[in-house]
């Protein structure tokens, strides 16, 4: 994999967040601190605050041009990791809505 490809694949991921509303809403209304990128897959992961079902989204951006979201629960600080639940083939327009409705938190007032 070239550079360009992992910048690529780093802007793929911003634009996820984009679409979720912003890094700085996503902070404001969930707790987001950090994002993580992975610089081989057009993806992003972050861990949130508030959800006792879930706490840690994985959004990954198909060669479809479609979304797969994969829900985790993580517990005792990270070394037990759980599949909650996993939606693919998401519209970036349902993003958002698909988040709210699996966590039970709102991103948009």
């Amino acid at each position: 994999m070239t550079n360009t490809d992992r910048i690529t694949n780093r802007n793929k991921a911003m634009t996820i967040i984009g679409q979720m509303g912003g890094a700085g809403q996503l902070s404001a209304m969930v707790g987001v601190k950090h994002y993580i990128f992975d610089a081989n897959k057009p993806e992003v992961r972050f861990r949130f605050k508030g959800s006792r079902k879930v706490n840690l989204v994985i959004i990954e951006l198909t060669s479809m041009d479609v979304y797969n979201m994969k829900f985790y629960q993580l517990r005792k600080r990270g070394l037990e990791c759980k599949l909650v639940e996993t939606h693919e083939g998401v519209y970036c327009d349902q993003l958002v809505s698909l988040f709210e409705a699996t966590t039970g938190l709102y991103i948009t007032l």
